[in-house]
């Protein structure tokens, strides 16, 4: 027979682990829906890949191949979305330490409990309770370190993803800097010059009323031709033949004439320099002044 002292101390422990089993039980409470998320998700995974491999064999696969398959089967047979520690380790350990509570509130209240069946009994249930929650407690261990290491690793993989696509836009928004100085210097090497209009009546070099201007450019235009609505005009000058194409020098200017019959205030307006053209622009967008 044992002293009453041990069997005082195994009932305190058995209610201390009961207690312990319902704290750990309510902290994990609060982690436990991610806990079931994460492995629900790789359970997820596994069987979407089994499913990809499986649809790429045929009869004819290596051996090797349908090994690797039935090893993902095992994989997948071995997850499970609730852990055991989370609820069939936690019962039976409390069952374990409510059954020595229980006898031996049974032993201390009556004589005719002292037993050593009673008294084994208590030892058993008492030390298998704790056997039980210590493998519990390993396991809920593992479990929260393995999901917070899957965790880590999605949030590694979307600060990699993050960083990722920042470098895309950095580098587009590098390529349309250069792309915004490409066309910033291709417009500064464009002629700057003043485009205007003014009606006046002429017979020469052919019969028209309106007149384009060009004035004021900033450099020498070597082969300037001006088209109004994919017609060519006329030079205004001294030449008794019309011609299209005139040599206009730094600050300096002339007028081509509009043929009358084509007038369209809707027509578009060509200046070139050669084949290159150097202003667009609308017939009724360009300024009017005095002739």
């Amino acid at each position: 027979m044992v002293s009453e002292t041990v069997i005082s101390v195994l009932l305190e422990a058995s209610l201390t682990g009961m207690g312990l089993v319902l704290a750990v039980y309510a902290l994990l409470t609060p982690i436990s829906t991610e806990i079931f998320e994460q492995r629900a998700e790789t359970l997820e995974d596994l069987i979407k890949k089994f499913d990809e491999d499986h649809s790429k064999l045929t009869g004819d696969s290596p051996d090797d191949d349908w090994k690797k398959l039935r090893q993902k089967q095992k994989e997948i047979n071995k997850i499970r979305v609730l852990p055991w520690s989370f609820g069939f380790g936690i019962v039976v350990a409390f069952a374990l330490f409510s059954l020595s509570f229980i006898l031996s509130m049974f032993w201390l209240g009556s004589d005719i409990y002292h037993t050593s069946l009673m008294e084994f009994s208590i030892f058993l249930f008492c030390s298998g309770g704790w056997l039980t929650f210590t493998f519990v407690g390993v396991s809920i261990i593992a479990e929260i370190v393995d999901s917070l290491t899957k965790k880590f690793e999605g949030i590694k993989k979307k600060q990699k993803a993050t960083k990722k696509e920042k470098t895309k836009e950095l580098e587009k928004l590098k390529k349309d800097i250069e792309e915004l100085k490409r066309k910033e210097a291709k417009e500064s090497l464009k002629s700057q010059f003043s485009l205007l209009r003014f009606q006046e009546e002429s017979d020469k070099p052919i019969k028209s009323s309106w007149s384009i201007r060009i004035l004021q450019n900033d450099r020498p235009i070597e082969k300037c031709s001006v088209t109004y609505g994919g017609v060519k005009l006329p030079w205004w000058d001294k030449l008794d033949e019309p011609h299209y194409e005139e040599f206009i020098n730094t600050m300096s200017g002339g007028n081509v004439r509009i043929p009358k019959g084509i007038e369209n205030e809707d027509s578009r307006v060509v200046v070139r320099d050669g084949k290159k053209t150097i202003r667009e622009k609308i017939f009724k967008d360009i300024p009017i002044v005095p002739k």
